[in-house]
């Protein structure tokens, strides 16, 4: 599986950072989400540096609520998948639009925990200001 995340500013201000663009491909599926803030998806991959501590450890970026009436959710939750150092990274996405804009998208990555861990120094050292895109992919 070739995992790849990509964040993508596309804030109009350099200074602002305010609306970005997530991208997560499983290498069969593939779902783009808007983020309005990187804060919480850097904080995400802080979490992601040393995981996990134990077994039972998992790591969650949550944006609304997975509630029927609401119109966006996002949810990527790591955990391990076995004692033998994989990692899922689950991936659920919703949105309720119109009928051009609508989805649902569920998804699981499967990595090893080091990669993982690659993962989350890599956002933790991406400087939204400095580089308008940021890219992960397994396969490196």
């Amino acid at each position: 599986m070739a995992a790849e995340f990509v964040v993508s500013n596309f804030s109009n201000d350099e200074a602002e950072c305010d609306y970005f663009e997530l991208s997560i491909d499983s290498g069969s599926c593939k779902v783009t989400v808007p983020l309005y803030a990187i804060d919480g998806f850097k904080e995400f991959g802080r979490q992601l540096i040393d995981f996990p501590r134990h077994f039972y450890d998992y790591a969650v970026f949550e944006l609304g609520e997975d509630k029927p009436n609401d119109d966006f959710y996002f949810l990527l939750k790591a955990f391990c998948y076995n004692p033998n150092g994989q990692i899922v990274i689950q991936v659920i996405a919703k949105n309720s639009g119109d009928a051009l804009t609508t989805y649902h998208v569920a998804f699981s990555l499967l990595l090893q925990a080091a990669l993982v861990n690659r993962l989350g120094v890599s956002l933790n050292n991406w400087d939204p200001t400095q580089e308008r895109r940021f890219v992960w992919s397994a396969a490196r």
